[in-house]
This record gives structure tokens, sequence and C-alpha cells, in this order.
């Protein structure tokens, strides 16, 4: 099934502008609709007003007459009107097709909910500030999205996603990423599906789980290059990193294993490697 509809998560980190071009390329070479969605929620704190105009700079530096609670409603509003600007901006000479979704509310929670709208979410990899008032936790976003996430380190501008590494697993996170990222791997011109591996003696029974994965996907018209069995010399994550780069690929398709506990994201190794170190794009399934 193809893409009908890419979202790609706004903020006023200084890689939200390159996010937005990058999913709205990505965005017309798939052929469907591009929606930016923003969130930021007023802090019901009792802070003081020059903390308050600190967190929600006003340009003119007015804080609205020292009403504290108005402005900070007055300036999240306005703080979202200006991303949806910049979306507009940015994505509009490139894809025309657009759509612009907002709201005073928790990043995570309004993210995850418009993620109804679309087949897959464009976010930041990497550390988030941390603070749920304002931004998106990139661990949060890929247990709770419901969708295929793809997120984007810092610094990256384009993604071509000619050349994609699938790193498999035999669990149903690998089968599903494999599932949901379809239409970016039919469009590829070379697909490697790569088993790292740290058990003595296990090479015959992943060559079999890649083989298998391989002929999935050529039944699905995916042009797969080679399916590879890799030892791990030593993270599972550094390994897929090396394999993807000796290969020029731009992209790994990864199950990402991982269970909120009292608050806190618990990831295994290579979903948290990948998710806060690679600077490659990553296609995460949960």
């Amino acid at each position: 099934m193809p893409y009908a509809a890419i979202m790609v998560n706004v903020e006023d980190d200084e890689a939200s502008s390159r996010r937005i071009r990058l999913a709205a390329h990505l965005s017309v070479r798939l052929h469907c609709t591009l929606i930016g969605v923003a969130a930021r929620m007023p802090r019901p704190s009792p802070l003081g007003d020059e903390d308050i105009a600190g967190f929600y700079p006003f340009p003119d530096g007015d804080i609205g007459g020292g009403d504290a609670a108005a402005y900070q409603i007055e300036a999240v509003d306005r703080w979202l009107e200006q991303q949806g600007t910049r979306f507009r901006d940015v994505a509009t000479p490139i894809q025309p097709n657009i759509e612009w979704r907002a709201a005073s509310d928790f990043p995570a929670d309004f993210v995850a909910a418009q993620a109804r709208a679309a087949d897959l979410a464009v976010i930041a990899s990497g550390h988030s500030r941390d603070d749920p008032y304002c931004s998106l936790e990139p661990g949060a976003a890929l247990l709770n999205m419901g969708r295929p996430v793809l997120t984007i380190p810092p610094g990256v501008e384009a993604l071509q996603a000619q050349r994609i590494v699938v790193a498999w697993k035999d669990a149903r996170e690998a089968r599903r990423a494999v599932r949901e990222a379809l239409p970016l791997l039919r469009a590829a011109e070379a697909v490697f599906v790569i088993e790292a591996i740290d058990n003595e003696g296990s090479e015959s029974q992943a060559k079999e789980r890649v083989d298998d994965t391989s002929a999935y996907l050529v039944r699905h018209r995916v042009t797969v290059a080679a399916t590879f069995v890799e030892r791990t010399e030593t993270t599972a994550a550094a390994q897929l990193i090396r394999a993807a780069q000796t290969r020029q690929a731009d992209l790994i398709v990864a199950g990402a294993y991982g269970h909120s506990r009292l608050g806190e994201w618990i990831f295994g190794g290579v979903t948290r490697e990948l998710l806060t170190s690679s600077r490659m794009c990553c296609l995460f399934s949960h």
C-alpha cells in the first residue's frame, strides 16, 4: 500500500527547516500529501514574569501588562502561528499539497494523535530538550505514534533513500518495519538485508532468515541487491551503521524494541543507539 500522507513535526530548533524540506521532497517523490504539525503547552507553574518572558519570548519583550497566564497563552498562540508560517514558507515551493495542524497541547500527545492522518511520521532524532511542554521526545514518539517513524539526525538536509539497509531481526517489530517501509523500499535502487549476530554457530539460521526476508521483498517488487549475516565486532548498531556506510546507503529500516515504565522509555541496545547516536536516517516501527 503506498503512502497517502507524510507528517513532519515542526519545532523551533535549528534543524526544523531542514526536516521540513526533506519531508517535502520525500512527499513529492512518493506522490503524497505533506502534513505539518506543531504543539506547545503553557506552563502551569507560577513563574515570575521574567522567567515566563524568557521561556515564551515576544519579539518586543512585552509580557502583556504583567498577566503571566494570559501572556503564556498569547505567546504560545503566537509561537504556533510562527511555526505555521515557517512550514508553509519552506514546504510550499517544493510541495503545494500541504496541511497544517497546531494546538496548545503537549507535543507528545498532539503529535501522536495527529498521526492518525498519516502513514509515516518524520521527527528529529538524537536527544531532545527533555521538556514535555515544548519539545517532542523521540522515544515517546516511537512507542506511542502507532505509525512508522522516520528519524532525521542533526545536520542531515536530504534523504535520497536509493540505497537502504534493512536491519533484520526475527521479531514482530522488524517484520512490521519491513512491511511499513515498502513504499520506500520499492522506490529504492538497491536494498540490503543484514542480520548482525553475536552467537557462534548461528550463521546458517540467520542466513535462512535473511533469505526469507529477501524473498518476501522480491515478491513485493523490491530490488534486493544482497543479503548479509555479519558477526558483531563492536555493538550491533555500530555494525549496522558501518555496513550501511560501506554500501553507500543513507537509510536504515529497523524495528523499535522498547516499552514505557513509570514514564521512563526503556529501549533495547540497538534501538537506543540508532535513535540517539546514528548520523544516518532511520525508519523505525514499533
